[in-house]
């Protein structure tokens, strides 16, 4: 059975969201679940998923941020939010997605 990464689109959001609340637990009364809402929703072009025969397994966020050093702005790339679905952590998918996405 074989895994397809790819990025998210604007038709992802909903399952990004849903597969990152169900992976840390999160329900709506969170005080994190209106800040993951928006950025999920707002951004799933930001997102790197992994599905198993169009089943969202896992997902991860990739987010960019300028920063300063001395007089000049760099750009820095940071990946958070690594989602696995509960029913499929500690297979190595996370360390999958991750791999992945570093060669993306």
């Amino acid at each position: 059975m074989g895994y397809r990464f790819r990025m998210g689109t604007p038709a992802d959001g909903e399952e990004i969201l849903a597969v990152t609340m169900d992976a840390f637990g999160i329900d709506e009364g969170n005080l994190r679940y209106p800040a993951l809402r928006a950025l999920c929703l707002s951004a799933p072009h930001e997102s790197r998923l992994m599905e198993r025969e169009g089943y969202l397994v896992a997902c991860l966020h990739i987010g960019d941020t300028h920063i300063q050093v001395g007089s000049c702005s760099v750009l820095k790339g940071d990946v958070g939010h690594v989602a696995v679905r509960p029913a499929e952590q500690a297979a190595g998918l996370g360390t999958a997605l991750m791999r992945d996405t570093m060669q993306w």
